[in-house]
């Protein structure tokens, strides 16, 4: 993997973080691979239920902060470049079917992107400084993104821990 490849890795992961972050969610930890890829672990006590009631309150949370990874690509590159969007589109595809109505489901993920654009914007130097040290060290753990944040944290969505 390249340096560039790399850092739009970092930036698409720490954007999922930094939204998690803002939507009162505990990012466990954050990780890149030599691949190009990455993941982001969350609390287990909002992953998705199986059963479908329960699924649509966290529809929107989550879809939020799947947008998280490609917003903040465009908000540092003006354009996606990792390959991580694939999975991050057929993620909240998957979600936003749980939507029946087609103009209910096109509203929801159109305020999902909003939202989560609107917290990156004002969350721009967590992201930065989460993405530079995610990029220089390749995973981190709890205790060093809540430390990031805590010490960037502009207002907007709620602070964690």
């Amino acid at each position: 993997m390249t340096e560039d490849q790399r850092w739009a890795a970092a930036v698409h992961e720490a954007g999922h973080a930094v939204v998690a972050h803002a939507l009162g969610r505990v990012t466990t930890s954050v990780q890149i691979d030599d691949s190009g890829g990455g993941f982001t672990i969350r609390d287990a006590e909002h992953s998705l239920p199986l059963v479908a009631e329960k699924i649509l309150p966290i529809v929107p949370d989550n879809v939020t902060i799947l947008f998280g990874g490609q917003i903040a690509e465009m908000q540092v590159f003006g354009r996606v470049i990792s390959r991580n969007i694939k999975t991050d589109n057929f993620q909240i595809e998957e979600l936003l079917a749980f939507i029946l109505d087609d103009r209910d489901r096109l509203h929801v993920r159109e305020n999902c992107r909003e939202w989560a654009a609107h917290i990156l914007r004002h969350q721009q130097d967590g992201l930065d400084r989460l993405a530079r040290l995610l990029c220089k060290r390749g995973s981190m753990a709890q205790d060093e993104i809540l430390e990031i944040l805590r010490t960037s944290w502009s207002g907007v969505g709620y602070l964690v821990g």
